[in-house]
């Protein structure tokens, strides 16, 4: 920004300069007029300074930040500048800090323009855009720096030198729709969102789908009710059920699923039911798709019914039993591994193509799949068979016509079958659909039978490819965004640059871009944007000379230069620093003369305006392209081995819980504090730290509690400054011979109260894990940074630690029952009190919190007196009570006191203090549930540690876990093992302590395949649902600390399948090393290879660098001949580098030699790939300390293990291979160390596998590392391009344009790196003619006659062979050819003008033809040739009358003929042809006629119709008789109008009132209007089989009255009335044909449908059991839906008076009312209902919740609950055919009083004086359904029942006194109730909101007087203002069963403003403000207590024009 602003101040210098020296100048070239300064400014500058301070009672934050004290400095400016100094120097200003410092939005230009004869003529700085004049040579947009114009005679020089500010973003648009590639493999299929109902689905699916297009199924899903688990701690709103989830309804595999479930169930008591919107349910094949993929902690259940061979089956519930249980079955469980039962059920077919709710139809998405073939390494789409993968695969089985049987090329677009429109998915119609393949091709079996990530690991297997784009919605136009400045948008087509507003036209007001070019090739378009997190310094300069040789005839010549610097220590690969140069030269010619037009314009109608032109232009360009290499940047980063971290940090203390041990007995728990040290204990000075800490530096100063900063523990890391330097350390203090919480051991005891034989002992804490599948997320090892215990005692005991990753159970205390604190314990057990139910949400209950925060036992430390009586008179005579005492000072933890042990005690507090005690005492008691969430304030610190309940409930799911799963890693805790050569050691770092001792921190790393036992129930890392950590076998206390413990992850993976045919594999793990925490390690430290540099962070404002870290490959144990490897998948193209190098490190137990490191690179890891070997030297074990850093990287680092591939080398055997002949290319062909296989290419590498192999004798033991692989030797690319342009224009009747150009494949953009493009050399054709024909012609005859004409031809070459990607192409024909031409008569029109039909009005008709011909013909290595046409021809005729009457014809032919010739696989070399031709005819028919002033009738009909083709398999030739046939069958068909395919017709009648004089009806006006919508659609046909077609209508009726009542009397007022009478119908498989004209079909002498289906008028069950019974419909088995109907009606009316003056009433009631139907196509009878009732009614009844609890407390069925619920809330509390009675339709209303307008006199004290009261009551049924249970009497299956009183105000009051006081006052207040029937529950929701606003203004003198415009004023404003607000939300549940409350969430706030307000001048004011804001939380763990206070002063200056 410095630059920036010198750079600013340079140029306004010189042009300062240039202004006063253009004064001097002579007067006859200069005016002598004095320049004025012209300035206009808008916008403002506010300036806020105060202070704010939060007081928030939070136990999740340290004390120190529970109250924190915040300034506040705060500046906003929005300024707008535009100065302008005389004619020629001027100043824009465009500045706002809402879009950030740096932002390319904020502007600022200095500009000067020059005189007439001045050399220079222009000179702009600061925000510029620059545009070369020469075509080749594209400059962005956004530019800052200087640029200018010299003239010097016939010499002009144009320079720019700048900074580039902004990125680009680039779109594909096709056809006027914005285009979305993608590509997909086989093993990229959707995980976890789609999902089986259940097995016996599963099994039909293939069946079902064998058959296509047709699906046959005779499974119906008529109802789906689907279940997801929630958290306990999720705030659900009272939406959770409990949900019994049963695998046995899934996993059925012979018979159909049905009833409510057998054998164990998995509980959800916590499940929330999903929204329709969330899912999809496909209802003939029987899953659901979710619409986000199911996470991995979760279970999803369903519950549905369906239809089978006739019968309607349920499988679970809909409604909840007498417990409150709902049974469904259970989808899919946690463990979502290969290894769980349920797996199967989750569908590994869909794929996603990113188009969620974008896909309207076929024509928006494109589709190929392809093979890459093993023996050559190309994309094939044809199998050798000769059909295509897709026909193979079933996405292409019929035609256009939907003719089975016929594949045309394109996919099969069949929504629920092979797409799914809404979740944007594409499915492959199999299974399991690479499983089973032709024969000859490899079955990719383990991508079902392994999870995603170890499928992925067989990339030999992975070689399906799917293809595509999918197109936008937008039809004409696409979103681009806003703030895009004008002419900064690029576009190409074809390599051609298209020119804004003649190819395309952008409106950047709209944020909108529309495409002109009706051409089929995809267009890119490239669009600015400001860069966030592009920390690139970009610099583009430029000069341009342009020299006049004759009129009109220019030279030109252009020099750029583009240099990129990202100011890092690396470069990585993608991301290279450019330094870009290009040369160019160009010829100009321009003329145009309007001469010519005027001459013209005698033969033709031209304007005379518009000249005619020739323009002519030659352009050349050459680039050159290189690396910015400053700085020993030469080689350029593949991979450091840096991306690997932390995923998963574990060191606070707040994420553990008590945990269980279940090979132990809970008479072994000892005691276990684990926490992390507050600052206030051990910090020097820290406000109220106890007095015995502070006078005791020593205690502070321990290892064992003090602050260790970053540096200290990681003297290699760089501090950061934008982050804390304090490690946060998690202690563990365990005391082996001290009870632990709930162990009621009664013998064992010694005399002072210790435990006996502590070593037997134990203690167990867990975590949960925010990650559940460790395999997906990489995790490879468990990091621990741990105090040596021994380095500060000697004497410390020895023992173990284990830590645990899986399933545990959850039962601390063995009751068998899940223990929380969350309600009232009511049940007594032997272990204490719980509750009877779970909690709805895992907060505590609005009822005393210290009756509930007691602990797990339910029972506080006095009533466990009572409780464990016994107990204690058992220990009593073993415990001395005395030894709980010190000085008289009784201390926590005597058994005696607190028999379960689960007391908390905060670590500040007067007994602490008494004894003096140490910080590790104070916090010995810390993880006590009991009490710690009670909010106290201990020596003025809040004591809580947290505010949510303690629970046994590790994950959070309700249901108490037995079962236990888990591998185990034994740490042993003894000296040996923290030592060099330990078990997990791997490092450590020693520091000195201020009393000169040292402590010691050693690094611990556990690989997770190495864990020491698996226990349990079927461990797996894809199911790892926490992490235990249990101390055992100590014999007296220990204390721990970790300074890291965390979870690793890499993305590089240890390789488990084959690696080489002949050998083994070795146990393999993967460590990190790092310079910052392993620079310690012994024997060997970790140092960094020679000339690798630490990147720093770029992006931040923090100078760190990052850590340099290398992979470590630990091989404890190697045969002979074993090999070990790890991988990583990737996408490189090294075709451009010269040289491949990697660092590499080896030692351990072998010699040198005998461990070679292999490298391989290519598309797969064992089929595919170049393979370089390197043998290792082995580095030395001896002592380091004293080396230098140079003398420690010789050794450790030595050049003979550093492995550079000359990658020429590869390439080259790959040639010399071909060479050798038929060589079998599957076959390892080696030469020295480098080894080929199959096909790789550099090209492509997508794997990268480094690995090791043992070629010694013997058994060894060693540890390689790798680091910094790295490319090198990209030298400098360069190419050329060439462009002639010749335009030519005859005025306005017709242009030609000519483009002839050429470049080769090292040519582009002077921004882009070239190597990353498609090296392709290419020559291009581009002719555009247009001309109008009309013009020729009389005007009179009102004839436009338009013609255009293009033709395009492009020829390319590419630099590589497209068959073997990384060898240079030989051939000399261009291998990519496109040729298009285009004729196109569009919009012929004849629009005569007409005559009169009546008196003042007038008709016109036009007639319009259209005719478009699009030949294309394209060729590359996939396809042989391709060609295509297109044909499409309207004719439109039109005539419109005065009136608005119209007729409107319609005719339209479109003609499609696509014919490719594609490879087949194979030896043979042979063809197959892929055909797709379709021929389809639009008529339409549109009439308007209005035969009376208040009436219309308007009909529109469509038809679409097929034409008969010529099949695939007939050539086109006059000689062939069968074509000859064909030809005449299209005529037949034409003749007989064709087939119908599609019909859609529609009618309205619209009447309305006429003007009436009655005085009692001339009020009246009123409007009816009647549409019918009728459409039939062609089924699909495979075989003698079809679908059959699919009819719909749609009816509405729309009455609307308005009567204003005050023309009929004296009364103001209006009366409205408005309803609403909609419905449609579906019927699908319907078998009468459509009829040619007017969709008129005819089943025997029947029409079909009727006439009263067609025009929706007849009753739409009558007409479904009409066609059902007319054999009009298909029998169920075949059909993919069921016939429906709906019906909605809308009711609204209001009523608006005044019936006296001051006084508005306004009474409004509304209704409405849909309901959908579902029938049988056999019996057409009614099998299925929903609906939804909305109606106004008053409500007013108050909170009946007690009395219903009361009423219904003896187990209360549905029907009473329903009952008694329309009792309490309802007016009418009988039901009406099973809904509420209408006489609960009642109507709200609105009263305004104007005490004002009453009386003079309130007037003269009030000018104003407004009072409002509003009320709306509602009554809901969201969603009601049609009961299948017969022995229920409601025929509805109430969901559930609202209502709302809503007084929105309750009372409002709006006033003012003068004009100075104004006041305004509002109540307002919402209650709503709801009733649950699922699981028969209450929820009373209530809303208080309460508002009040005092302001005052007074008019004083002005303070200041001042000549300033800002300052000047003749008067002055005070003006004050006093709000206040209050606001009160409860949201509260009953559970109508177990007649229980509870308060599910609950807040009040209050806040308060006071602000006062000077206004000095128009333009100057001041603020002083102050406001006090209070949360209060009515339920706890959702929000904490809040205050908030600020206080402070503004300024704010306004600027105005």
């Amino acid at each position: 920004m410095k630059g920036c602003l010198n750079l600013m101040l340079c140029v306004a210098g010189l042009l300062l300069s240039a202004s006063a020296l253009a004064q001097q100048l002579p007067s006859d070239s200069v005016s002598s007029a004095p320049p004025r300064l012209r300035v206009v400014t808008n916008g403002s500058v506010t300036l806020s300074a105060g202070r704010s301070t939060i007081w928030e009672d939070n136990p999740l934050l340290p004390q120190s930040y529970r109250k924190r004290t915040m300034p506040i400095l705060e500046q906003q400016s929005n300024l707008h500048a535009n100065v302008r100094y005389g004619d020629r120097l001027w100043l824009d200003l465009d500045y706002n800090t809402d879009r950030g410092l740096s932002s390319s939005k904020n502007r600022l230009r200095l500009g000067y323009k020059g005189g007439k004869y001045e050399m220079l003529q222009s000179l702009q700085a600061g925000n510029i855009s620059f545009r070369s004049h020469n075509p080749l040579i594209s400059t962005p947009s956004n530019l800052f720096g200087v640029s200018g114009d010299l003239w010097a005679g016939p010499l002009q020089l144009r320079f720019l030198t700048s900074i580039q500010r902004d990125n680009v973003r680039r779109m594909t648009i096709r056809r006027g729709k914005q285009v979305y590639p993608f590509e997909l493999k086989s093993s990229d299929y959707e995980v976890n969102k789609h999902f089986f109902l259940s097995e016996f689905f599963a099994q039909k699916y293939d069946k079902a789908l064998r058959q296509l297009p047709l699906v046959e199924s005779d499974i119906k899903i008529l109802r789906v009710s689907v279940w997801i688990e929630s958290a306990g701690t999720a705030d659900n709103g009272g939406r959770a059920h409990r949900v019994a989830a049963y695998r046995s309804l899934s996993l059925e595999r012979e018979t159909p699923p049905e009833g409510q479930g057998r054998g164990e169930s998995s509980e959800m008591p916590y499940a929330v039911r999903l929204d329709e919107e969330s899912y999809e349910v496909n209802p003939i094949l029987g899953f659901i798709s979710l619409r986000f993929p199911l996470s991995d902690s979760k279970r999803l259940a369903v519950s549905y019914e369906y239809q089978y061979q006739g019968k309607r089956i349920r499988v679970g519930s809909f409604d909840a039993d007498s417990s409150g249980t709902i049974t469904a079955a259970l989808l899919a469980d946690r463990d979502k591994s290969p290894s769980s039962d349920l797996w199967p059920l989750m569908m590994k077919n869909g794929y996603s193509i990113g188009a969620t709710g974008r896909l309207d139809g076929a024509e928006d998405l494109d589709v190929k799949l392809s093979y890459i073939e093993p023996g050559t390494g190309v994309a094939t789409e044809m199998t050798p068979s000769g059909e295509t993968w897709m026909k193979w695969m079933g996405l292409d089985v019929r035609d256009s016509r939907g003719i089975g049987g016929v594949s045309d090329g394109q996919l099969d677009y069949t929504p629920e079958v092979t797409v799914s429109e809404e979740m944007g998915t594409l499915f492959i119609p199999r299974r399991e659909p690479f499983r089973s393949l032709p024969d000859g091709y490899e079955s990719y079996e383990i991508l079902y039978t392994e999870s995603p990530t170890r499928a992925k690991e067989r990339q030999d297997l992975d070689r399906f490819r799917i293809t595509g784009s999918v197109s936008a919605r937008s039809q004409e136009t696409v979103k681009i965004g806003h703030r895009i400045p004008r002419g900064s948008i690029t576009a190409t087509q074809g390599g051609r640059a298209l020119i804004e507003g003649a190819d395309y036209t952008v409106d950047y007001d709209q944020g909108e871009l529309r495409v002109l070019s009706t051409s089929d090739e995809p267009i890119e378009i490239t669009i600015p944007q400001e860069s966030q997190t592009e920390v690139k310094r970009k610099s583009l300069f430029g000069l341009e000379a342009e020299l006049a040789l004759a009129y009109r005839l220019t030279l030109g010549a252009s020099l750029y230069g583009y240099v990129e610097d990202s100011g890092g220590e690396k470069m990585r690969i993608g991301q290279e620093d450019l330094r870009n140069t290009i040369l160019g030269t160009h010829l100009t010619y321009d003329y145009s003369s309007r001469k010519l037009s005027r001459w013209l314009s005698r033969f033709a109608l031209v304007s005379e305006e518009i000249p005619v032109s020739l323009r002519a232009k030659m352009a050349y360009a050459h680039l050159i392209s290189d690396y910015n290499t400053s700085g020993g940047r030469e080689a350029i980063i593949v991979d450091d081995f840096e991306d690997g971290g932390t995923a998963v940090d574990l060191t606070s203390s707040l994420r553990w819980q008590l945990s269980t041990l279940r090979e132990s007995s809970a008479d072994f728990r000892a005691h276990l504090a684990w926490f992390n040290v507050d600052p206030l204990l051990v910090r020097e000075g820290a406000p109220g730290q106890p007095t015995g800490l502070s006078r005791r530096p020593d205690l502070r100063q321990s290892p064992l509690v003090r602050e260790y900063r970053v540096e200290e523990l990681f003297p290699g890391r760089d501090p950061d400054q934008l982050t804390t330097q304090i490690i946060e350390m998690l202690n563990l203090s365990y005391y082996p011979d001290e009870r632990g919480p709930y162990n009621y051991r009664t013998e064992g005891w010694t005399s002072d109260g210790k435990l006996a034989r502590p070593h037997d002992n134990w203690a167990s804490i867990v975590s949960p894990l925010e990650i559940r599948d460790l395999e997906k997320e990489r995790i490879t090892s468990i990091e621990l940074w741990v105090l040596d215990p021994f380095s500060i005692r000697p004497d410390v005991p020895e023992g173990d630690l284990m830590l645990d990753l899986g399933r545990f159970s959850e039962e601390v205390i063995p009751d068998g029952a899940l223990d929380f604190e969350s309600d009232l314990p009511k049940v007594t057990t032997p272990h204490g009190r719980r509750s009877e139910t779970l909690p709805s949400s895992r907060s505590f209950s609005s009822q005393s919190i210290d009756e509930q925060d007691v602990g797990l036992d339910g029972i506080s430390s006095s009533d466990e007196q009572v409780l464990f009586a016994s107990y204690l008179k058992s220990v009593a005579t073993h415990i001395d009570p005395q030894a709980w005492s010190v000085d008289g000072v009784r201390l926590p933890g005597s058994p005696l006191d607190d028999p379960s042990g689960d007391d908390y005690h905060f670590y500040l507090g007067e007994y602490w203090d008494r004894v003096e005690a140490d910080i590790l005492s104070r916090y010995k008691y810390i993880n006590g549930t009991e009490g710690n969430s009670l909010p106290r304030l201990i020596q003025g610190h809040q004591s809580a540690r947290t505010d949510l309940p303690d629970s046994e409930d590790l994950n959070g799911d309700g249901v108490l876990s037995t079962a236990d799963g888990y591998f185990r890693y034994h740490l042993p805790v003894t000296n040996e093992a923290l030592r060099p050569g330990g078990k997990w050691y791997s490092g450590e770092v020693e520091i000195r302590e201020e009393d000169g001792r040292s402590s010691r921190w050693v690094k611990l790393t556990i690989p997770l395949s190495k864990y020491d036992a698996a226990s349990g129930a079927h461990p797996t890392m894809q199911d790892v649902e926490a992490i235990r950590l249990t101390l055992q076998h100590f014999d007296t206390p220990i204390h721990l600390r970790c300074a890291s413990l965390r979870l690793i992850s890499s993305p590089w993976q240890r390789y488990t399948s084959l690696i080489d045919p002949d050998r083994s594999n070795a146990e393999l793990t993967l460590q990190t090393h790092s310079l910052e925490e392993d620079s310690g390690r012994s024997p060997i430290p970790y140092v960094s290879p020679k000339g690798v540099v630490r990147d720093r962070r770029r992006g931040t404002l923090s100078l760190a660098r990052y850590d340099e870290k290398a992979l470590a490959l630990s091989i404890p144990s190697m045969e002979k001949d074993e090999v070990a490897a790890v991988y990583r998948a990737t996408d490189l193209d090294l075709r451009h580098y010269r040289y491949l190098t990697l660092h590499t490190h080896a030692e351990g137990e072998v010699r040198d030699r005998d461990l070679e490191l292999f490298v391989r690179l290519g598309s797969d890891y064992s089929a595919n790939y170049y393979e370089y070997r390197l043998p290792l030297m082995v580095t030395p074990r001896r002592d380091y300390s004293g080396m230098s850093t140079s003398e420690k990287q010789d050794l450790i680092w030595p050049l003979s293990n550093v492995l550079q591939i000359d990658l020429s080398e590869l390439t080259g055997l790959k040639q010399e291979r071909a060479s050798q002949g038929a060589l079998d290319k599957r076959e390892l062909y080696t030469r020295g160390r480098v080894s080929i296989k199959g096909y790789p290419s550099l090209g492509n590498l997508s794997a990268i596998l480094i690995g090791v192999r043992n070629r010694g004798s013997g058994r060894i033991s060693a540890e390689v590392w790798v680091n910094e692989l790295t490319i090198s030797g990209a030298g400098q690319m360069g190419g050329s391009a060439w462009l002639t342009d010749i335009q030519a224009t005859l005025s306005d009747l017709g242009s030609a344009s000519l483009k002839v150009g050429g470049q080769s494949g090292g040519y582009g953009d002077i921004r882009n790196d070239v190597r990353l493009r498609q090296q392709l050399t290419q020559t291009y054709i581009d002719l555009e003619t247009m001309l109008e024909l009309g013009k020729l012609l009389p005007r009179e005859w009102g004839i436009q006659a338009p013609v255009r004409y293009t033709f395009l031809e492009n020829k390319r070459t590419p630099r590589y062979d497209p068959y073997d990607t990384d060898l240079p192409y030989r051939g000399r024909e261009p291998i990519y050819l496109e040729c298009a031409d285009h004729l196109s008569l569009s919009n012929w029109r004849v629009s005569p003008e007409g005559e009169p039909l009546t008196s003042g009005d007038k008709s016109r008709s036009d007639l319009t033809f259209t005719y478009d011909l699009t030949h294309h013909q394209r060729k590359d290595p996939q396809v042989i040739e391709e060609k295509n046409r297109r044909m499409h021809t309207t004719i439109d005729y039109r005539a419109e009358g005065g009136d608005g009457d119209y007729l409107r014809l319609h005719s339209g032919w479109s003609r499609v003929d696509n014919t490719s010739l594609m490879p087949t696989p194979g030896e043979e070399k042979e063809q197959s042809a892929q055909v797709y031709r379709n021929w389809l005819w639009d008529r339409s028919l549109g009439i308007k006629w209005s035969p009376v002033d208040f009436g219309s009738l308007t009909i529109h009909s469509n038809t679409f119709a097929l034409i008969d083709n010529i099949p695939p398999e007939v050539a086109q030739g006059e000689s062939d008789l069968s074509f000859r046939l064909f030809t005449d069958r299209i005529l037949r068909s034409i003749v007989s109008l064709g087939t119908t395919d599609r019909y859609q017709g529609r009618y309205s009648i619209t009447l309305h009132t006429p003007s009436m004089r009655h005085s009692l009806l001339s009020p009246l006006y009123a409007s009816l209007s009647y549409s019918g919508d009728y459409s039939w659609s062609r089924g699909v046909v495979a075989g003698d089989r079809s679908s059959g077609h699919t009819i719909k209508n749609n009816g509405r009726l729309d009455l609307q009255a308005r009567y204003d009542l005050s023309k009929a009397s004296k009364r103001v007022g209006e009366l409205r009335l408005r309803y609403s009478h909609d419905g449609g119908s579906m019927i699908p498989g319907f078998l009468p044909e459509a009829g040619k004209i007017f969709g008129f079909g005819h089943q025997g002498q029947l029409l079909s449908p009727t006439i009263g289906y067609m025009l929706s008028i007849s009753d739409y069950a009558g007409e479904i059991g009409h066609a059902v019974r007319s054999r009009w419909i298909m029998d169920d088995s075949s059909l993919s839906r069921l016939p429906s109907y709906f019906v909605k009606d809308d009711l609204s009316c209001a009523l608006s008076l005044q019936p006296v003056r001051g006084l508005s009433v306004e009474l409004f009631l509304t209704q409405t009312k849909s309901n959908s139907y579902i029938c049988s196509s056999i019996t057409g009878d009614v099998v299925d209902m929903s609906g939804r009732l909305t109606m106004s009614t008053i409500g007013l009844r108050g909170d009946r919740t007690e009395l219903l609890l009361r009423e219904l407390a003896e187990n209360p069925t549905t029907e009473q609950a329903i009952d008694r619920f329309a009792s309490g809330y309802l007016i009418s509390p009988k039901m009406q055919r099973g809904l509420p009675s209408s006489l609960n339709l009642l109507p709200n209303w609105l009263l305004t009083i104007d005490l004002a307008s009453l009386s003079d006199a309130v007037r003269s004290l009030t000018p104003r004086l407004l009072i409002k009261h509003q009320y709306r009551g509602l009554l809901e049924l969201p969603d009601y359904r049609l009961r299948s249970d017969t022995w229920s009497s409601a025929p509805y299956d109430l969901q559930t029942i609202t209502t709302t009183d809503l007084f929105s105000p309750l009372l409002g009051l709006d006033t003012s006194v003068g004009k100075s006081l104004t006041l305004s006052a509002a109540y307002v207040l919402s209650k709503s109730h709801s009733i649950l029937t699922e699981s028969l529950r209450l929820l009373s929701q209530t809303d208080r909101r309460c508002d009040v606003s005092l302001r005052y203004q007074l008019k004083l003198p002005p303070l200041i007087r001042s000549s300033l415009p800002l300052l000047s004023s003749t008067s002055t404003n005070l003006e004050s203002s006093l709000g206040y607000s209050f606001t009160h939300t409860s949201l509260e549940e009953a559970d109508l069963r177990r007649s229980t409350q509870n308060r599910l969430r609950g807040l009040d706030t209050h806040s308060l403003r006071l602000t006062l307000d000077y206004h000095c001048s128009r333009s100057l004011s001041i603020r002083g403000f102050w406001r006090e804001d209070i949360r209060t939380p009515l339920v706890t763990g959702r929000q904490y207590p809040y205050r908030k206070s600020s206080y402070g002063a503004m300024l704010l200056l306004t600027l105005h024009p």
